[in-house]
């Protein structure tokens, strides 16, 4: 890896954050493009004032995204679950069966094969398709299926000893049962569309789904799905907020201008009273130079005296500082020293 530049699993990690942010955000919880558009805008903006990309940055803007906008992995689920998967987004149950039908549990371990998946996506309308489970129009004297659609009337008729939910009932509109049931991802399987595209992809292995003729059954599966697509496939960005919160805080610090810069620009000057904003009547002290002022007849760092006044052990001492007489703290200063010069 050349210094200054991103390494390949870093670049690995940002797309696929990227792309799982996107289809989560917009196409499962059904969000508006101009949605993202704030925090795509902040991740340029970091990007221009730091003069470089940063993984941790990037995932740092996707995790906090999904959190304030309150995309969360239940609602995720209950929405993919949900959706119409076979006429309304077709291409994204495509996408994520070929993930799901990749992807098996070993030694208590997810494992998805990419290779597979990949084949599946690129080999779809030639050698596979989409199945359903519970069929589109069962024969009305099959012994498997307890429903079927009424040809003289276009309604559904449910069989004894049927187990669809009170929501499903006798006389329902056919096609809302097929929108609404049979249409859910649960329901949906990637298939050969003949023989002999089986017999020609010997590397690939697609799950056994025999006897799925009830409802209990595709719910069964349709909860295993989608834990395993959004649990493991496409998981929320690996990292710690709080932590990223106070690195970030620290590296933005840092880059703003120092007292000394304060001092030469003569947005402060020595001998300025200065001011801490949470006891302001009690910290007035002689800004000395760029590190020290005396308080009460007393030489202390600016740090020192911060802390000294307030309290406590710690301090951001351009934020809780400001000259006597005016509102406008340091970091103020600082923040608009920046801007204008952009």
């Amino acid at each position: 890896m050349h210094e200054g530049k991103l390494s390949n699993d870093d670049v690995t990690t940002i797309v696929v954050d990227v792309i799982s942010f996107m289809i989560k955000f917009l196409t499962i919880s059904d969000r508006d493009s101009k949605d993202a558009i704030t925090m795509f805008s902040n991740i340029m903006n970091d990007v221009y004032e730091n003069g470089g990309i940063s993984k941790d940055t990037i995932s740092y803007y996707i995790a906090t995204e999904l959190i304030t906008k309150d995309v969360t992995p239940e609602k995720l689920k209950r929405n993919l679950a949900s959706l119409d998967g076979f006429e309304q987004n077709k291409n994204l149950s495509v996408a994520l069966l070929a993930l799901y039908e990749s992807t098996e549990i070993r030694d208590g371990k997810v494992k998805t094969s990419y290779d597979q998946a990949y084949t599946l996506l690129n080999s779809f309308s030639d050698s596979f398709s989409l199945d359903h489970l519970l069929v589109q129009t069962p024969e009305k004297e099959s012994s498997d299926f307890k429903y079927y659609k009424d040809e003289g009337t276009g309604l559904l008729v449910l069989k004894e000893n049927h187990d669809f939910p009170t929501s499903v009932s006798n006389g329902m509109d056919y096609e809302l049962f097929t929108k609404t049931v049979l249409n859910r991802i649960g329901n949906l399987r990637i298939y050969y569309r003949d023989k002999n595209s089986g017999r020609g992809n010997t590397a690939i292995e697609l799950k056994d789904y025999s006897g799925f003729y009830t409802y209990e059954a595709i719910e069964k599966r349709s909860k295993n799905l989608v834990d395993i697509i959004i649990d493991e496939c496409m998981p929320a960005p690996n990292i710690d907020i709080n932590a990223f919160k106070v690195i970030s805080i620290k590296k933005a610090e840092a880059n703003l201008p120092k007292m000394a810069e304060l001092i030469e620009r003569g947005l402060i000057n020595e001998g300025d009273i200065l001011y801490n904003t949470v006891v302001p009547d009690t910290s007035k002290a002689t800004l000395l130079s760029e590190k020290y002022v005396n308080f009460n007849g007393e030489k202390l760092t600016l740090n020192e005296w911060g802390c000294k006044v307030t309290g406590w052990k710690s301090i951001r001492i351009y934020a809780y500082t400001a000259i006597e007489g005016e509102i406008e703290t340091l970091q103020d200063k600082r923040l608009k020293l920046i801007n204008d010069n952009i």
